[in-house]
């Protein structure tokens, strides 16, 4: 063929720059391709090509063109920059580095280069450096949308959410490139924000756009956590594995949420492959010594605890998890020396004042100086207590209106039920449900489950999945019984998932679940409801003394903590009205003090045959995760009765407004009804 005229080419030229403008990428390269046949000495038209190739996401064939723009001309700003994008989206972030270093060699007010050495920066957690890349960008470039959402992200991510929305406030979403980081950005904020049902919305629209972006895939894992939707963590945990294997990271955010559901042993593989892969993390390994004292192993865990505090001595998590593994008889102890000394440096984050502060309330109780463990545990629940993003008064109004919805049993219930039956026992948290748990899980047709969150699952899938979307629990009356039967299989088969469960019972201690008594019967009308009680004083004192991985935020403030309780108090006085047969009490003082008469009373509770390993700690294999681990290890114990008189002239508050509900007298004697 001929070769063309100047004009013609100029013209073939111009068109592809309109075809790559006008978002026509197959045609632009098309067109690119057969100029560089005619023109292989043209910068513009390699740069363009490597331009082309980006946009249609071919970074392997980017790189050669952008690297034949340099070679005829090596001071091309842009084809350095464009260079490094694509080296960066490779994963080659060395070369990325060097190109955007060489393009700033150049210009060093270059925007693009100084964006993409700043989100290089971002992805090496080199915080300081990417915020002062990503500055220099907006003073080049004040109207730059990318540079300032990019920004924007790293302050979120950085716990600066009210900074990232300042950077974002007068902005709309752009075009497409700026439009999907801003939307990944308005679900981040969403969810800081707590507005899970709008961030979902959003979520699932960028993952049906993009389904394997990295970037999308690490903001529904952070969605699924905020939603405490472990299931959720490890389906896109595992999908973004398949594509970063060595992210040592995912790994041990797939850990966290085996450990949730109670898959301890997966959960310690998947904290072995992270350590494996940073084993200097003192974090990895703190982590993986709480999946050994799960499992009962209390001195392989306390080895992890210790290497982990050799490897960064500052680590107050696993001075906390330490602290809980022993009994404290003087403050003189080296541990607790130790954390005393930390406590004192000045130089504390919050969240590492936090861990201070509930260790060393523990080691100040064990050692029974009372005034000191209280004021130390004030100060770490009001740090937790002011980063709380929830809103206590609408979550009080939610919990109000339940009683006001339900206020007989379902008319429709499911008719089919799943080949396992749950017995869910609920209650307040510290009320004993490890205890029952452990009780019925050494059973031989008993499978302990440990805290699930099915139950609130449930709930977000007949919400969501409903036209018009409902409502719980004001639209929850007329679910039809086969949506019913299908979230009950749900259930049980998300737990099979993980478990490998042989026995006709399983029990989950979600001891929230006593919101949801109501569905329970819906979707499981014959399980068994076993009701957790204790002393409120004690509930509200161990609570107020325990520091929970979940944004609870009312336990962290007594006043909340009380309001909580006397709603708690109120619902379960309903639920028995409404279900008087169907609610099986278990009095925490009663059963710590003749275990084998009240435990042979849950048993039939349950409906179930007496065995006396029932009785025998050693019976059950249930890895225990909650706050309770070593109490339930040992043989029963009955010290943390009444320990509330203890603090008595710290619960006036307390006191006050229990004793207006009338669930305690003045002096704190509880009201047994």
């Amino acid at each position: 063929m001929a070769r063309p005229t100047p004009e013609k080419l100029r013209l073939e030229f111009s068109k592809s720059v309109a075809h790559l403008q006008q978002g026509r990428y197959a045609t632009a390269e098309k067109h690119l391709i057969r100029l560089g046949r005619w023109l292989p000495d043209s910068v513009a038209v390699w740069n363009n090509l490597g331009v082309c190739h980006q946009c249609r996401n071919n970074h392997v064939k980017a790189v050669p063109a952008f690297t034949r723009s340099l070679s005829i001309d090596a001071g091309q700003t842009d084809s350095w920059a464009g260079l490094g994008i694509s080296h960066k989206e490779l994963g080659q972030f060395d070369k990325a580095e060097q190109a955007a270093r060489k393009a700033l060699e150049l210009d060093s007010g270059h925007a693009r280069s100084l964006n993409l050495l700043g989100t290089i920066q971002a992805e090496r957690k080199e915080t300081a450096a990417a915020r002062e890349s990503f500055g220099k960008c907006l003073v080049a470039a004040p109207t730059d949308p990318i540079s300032r959402i990019n920004l924007a992200l790293l302050e979120y991510h950085d716990g600066k959410a009210d900074r990232a929305r300042e950077l974002i406030a007068d902005m709309d979403a752009g075009p497409v490139p700026e439009r999907r980081k801003f939307r990944i950005l308005t679900a981040y904020l969403m969810i800081s924000d707590g507005r899970f049902r709008e961030a979902e919305l959003l979520v699932d629209e960028l993952e049906r756009t993009t389904p394997e972006d990295e970037e999308i895939l690490r903001l529904g894992i952070a969605l699924s956590e905020a939603m405490v939707d472990h299931f959720g963590v490890i389906l896109r945990c595992q999908r973004l594995l398949r594509r970063l294997p060595g992210d040592a990271g995912i790994w041990n955010t797939i850990a966290n949420a085996y450990f949730q559901l109670q898959a301890v042993q997966e959960a310690g593989r998947c904290y072995e492959k992270a350590m494996s892969l940073e084993p200097d993390s003192a974090g990895y390994r703190s982590n993986l010594g709480l999946a050994c004292a799960a499992l009962g192993d209390r001195n392989l865990a306390e080895s992890h605890y210790r290497r982990s505090l050799e490897l960064n001595p500052d680590h107050t998590e696993a001075y906390r998890h330490l602290c809980a593994l022993k009994r404290f008889s003087s403050a003189d102890d080296p541990d607790a020396r130790s954390v005393i000394d930390l406590w004192e440096s000045d130089d504390l984050s919050d969240n590492a004042r936090i861990d201070c502060a509930f260790a060393l309330g523990k080691i100040y109780d064990d050692c029974g100086l009372y005034d000191q463990a209280f004021e130390i545990c004030s100060i770490g629940n009001a740090l937790r207590f002011r980063m709380s993003h929830v809103d206590l008064e609408a979550f009080f109004m939610h919990l109000d209106r339940i009683p006001e919805t339900f206020y007989t049993a379902p008319y429709k219930t499911a008719l089919k039920q799943p080949n396992i039956c749950p017995v869910f026992i609920v209650g307040m948290p510290r009320s004993g449900t490890t205890l029952v748990e452990q009780i019925l899980s050494r059973h031989s047709r008993v499978h302990g489950c440990g805290e699930l969150t099915g139950i609130e699952n449930a709930i977000r899938r007949l919400e969501r999945d409903a036209d018009p979307m409902r409502v719980y629990p004001d639209d929850f009356w007329d679910i039809d019984r086969d949506a019913l039967e299908a979230e009950g299989r749900h259930y049980v088969s998300s737990l099979t998932r993980l478990h490998d469960i042989r026995k006709p019972f399983l029990t989950d201690k979600m001891p929230f679940n006593f919101t949801h008594v109501w569905l329970i019967r819906a979707l499981f009308p014959d399980s068994p409801v076993i009701h957790c009680r204790r002393h409120p004083l004690d509930v509200i004192l161990s609570n107020f003394f325990q520091l929970y991985e979940s944004d609870i935020s009312f336990v962290y403030d007594l006043q909340a903590l009380s309001r909580y309780y006397v709603r708690y108090h109120r619902l379960m006085a309903h639920w028995k009205q409404v279900f008087p047969d169907g609610i099986h009490d278990v009095r925490y003082e009663s059963l710590v003090g003749d275990v084998e008469e009240h435990a042979r009373q849950l048993i039939a509770a349950t409906g179930l045959e007496w065995e006396d390993r029932c009785l025998d700690p050693d019976a059950s294999d249930t890895a225990v995760r909650t706050v309770s681990i070593w109490q339930v290890r040992r043989e029963v114990y009955t010290s943390s009765r009444e320990r509330w008189r203890n603090y008595a002239d710290r619960l006036g508050v307390v006191v006050e407004i229990l004793s207006e509900a009338g669930i305690l007298d003045r002096n704190g004697n509880w009201l047994e009804q």
